[in-house]
């Protein structure tokens, strides 16, 4: 199976092989191509760790406007209303 798949679906099983595709991007260099980063991202927060979508935010070095909202909204499904209003704060900073 292709590990680029694995960023299609998630569940707590899948988890696993969205962390593999995560660090197969990292070693290819693809982890810099923004809509790969933003399915990864997406991917981690479907799982529920927001703990490996926040790291994986914080080294993303392209964001755009659907990678910050995207954390936003894991922020605010999470229950963390104030991390998601300190990103929405962040990301006004950031332009």
């Amino acid at each position: 199976m292709s590990p680029l798949r694995s960023i299609f679906r998630c569940s707590v099983s899948s988890l696993y092989e969205v962390a593999a595709t995560h660090c197969h991007l990292i070693k290819s260099a693809l982890i810099f191509d923004v809509y790969l980063g933003n399915r990864i991202l997406n991917s981690y927060i479907k799982c529920k760790d927001m703990v490996a979508a926040v790291e994986l935010f914080e080294e993303m070095p392209n964001k755009d406007t659907v990678t910050w909202n995207t954390v936003i909204a894991g922020y605010v499904n999470s229950g963390t209303l104030e991390s998601a209003w300190g990103c929405v704060v962040c990301m006004k900073k950031m332009g």
